[in-house]
């Protein structure tokens, strides 16, 4: 048992940092695609991407201690298997069941030939589930996704983890290709079965009403992006001016074309705000430049100027202890006001850059 609950263990571990990488392009495809965040199906489809490193795990682990498997192993042993339904020879030839005392049945599941085809089957269940519940996927379109995901399994065997070895550690099986595939057709078969008791997502997003005004996550997702977009720019700036502006001046220059001339000429979109569905507007729906550019400057103003501005001054004066206290003290003032101005409108997603430039976000309804 612990040879598959170590390769389990390790999916666990692992699991946190490759579901991080996850969280914005999962957000984005939901506001994109539907227009809302559907709690359920993000909970599934973090259950699939831990499905799917657990089990190949299972395929993959333990790893050999070394890379050089031919003097490991040698040369003179099977790496493939391409004899159909070997794996049923193998359960004949070892079980110790007679047909004819079902006492003697329970002899197969302490058989290392029946234990590894129910394995095969089991271990893509789940997937043929999560082409049904989670991807609305067809019958043929789950076996065939299926039969996919086997073969990269049995491929990583067979290249020695993609070359990663200089020969294979495990053997390539085609049995492996058939019962895998089988476990996701019996996956899929059952898939009604959990829906009789958990809605599905199709009936959850049906039953939705879309949201009229925009919230934090997804103004949160939309500018995630677009600070991404930011320090490309930045980057870009700094190369072609070859450090000839500061830093801090080729910031300026990358918000003020991004968050100003952009959504100007773009009809209040930026490249984040057009993924997510929302652009900026006025309460008729218009974008007066001077507003906009008294938007921009308040928020990226406070947020990224004025403490390091403040902090610049004061270190002329670092001898100066009054003058270091009343710094912290400005910058910590700032950053609590905007800590509380966040919080204290998360519900109405109407921040004080919005209220005093009269430009504020609104939903893109889907074309």
């Amino acid at each position: 048992m612990s040879i598959y609950l170590l390769p389990i263990r390790s999916a666990l571990i692992a699991f946190p940092f490759i579901a991080a990488l996850f969280v914005l392009p999962v957000y984005i495809y939901q506001y994109r695609k539907f227009g809302f965040v559907n709690k359920l199906r993000i909970f599934a489809f973090y259950a699939f991407i831990l499905y799917l490193m657990c089990a190949y795990f299972e395929v993959i682990l333990p790893l050999p201690n070394t890379r050089d498997i031919i003097s490991l192993y040698g040369t003179n042993r099977q790496t493939y298997d391409l004899t159909l339904f070997s794996s049923i020879q193998d359960i004949i030839r070892e079980t110790q069941v007679i047909p004819s005392n079902p006492a003697t049945y329970l002899h197969l599941f302490r058989e290392r030939a029946f234990l590894q085809l129910a394995f095969n089957i089991i271990l893509t269940i789940p997937f043929g589930i999560f082409m049904r519940y989670l991807f609305n996927r067809n019958f043929k379109q789950t076996v065939f996704f299926s039969f996919l995901l086997t073969l990269f399994f049995e491929l990583s065997q067979l290249t020695g983890l993609f070359w990663i070895y200089n020969a294979p550690y495990r053997l390539f099986s085609v049995d492996d290709l058939l019962f895998n595939t089988i476990g996701g057709i019996l996956g899929y078969l059952i898939t009604p079965l959990i829906t009789a008791f958990i809605p599905t997502l199709q009936q959850i997003d049906s039953q939705t009403v879309l949201p009229t005004n925009v919230g934090t996550l997804r103004r949160l997702a939309a500018l995630a992006v677009d600070w991404i977009m930011i320090s490309f720019l930045t980057l870009v700036l700094n190369i072609m001016s070859v450090k000839a502006i500061p830093e801090s001046l080729s910031t300026f220059i990358a918000v003020s074309l991004y968050f100003i001339v952009l959504p100007a000429i773009a009809h209040g979109y930026t490249v984040g705000k057009k993924l997510v569905r929302i652009r900026l507007s006025d309460d008729h729906g218009n974008l007066p430049l001077g507003r906009l550019i008294l938007r921009t400057y308040l928020f990226y103003g406070v947020t990224m100027g004025l403490n390091p501005w403040i902090n610049s001054i004061a270190n002329y004066f670092t001898d100066d202890l009054i003058i270091q206290m009343g710094a912290f003290i400005l910058t910590s003032g700032i950053g609590l006001l905007l800590i509380v101005n966040f919080l204290g409108n998360l519900r109405s997603h109407i921040f004080f850059h919005d209220k005093l430039s009269g430009i504020h976000n609104v939903v893109v309804d889907k074309k």
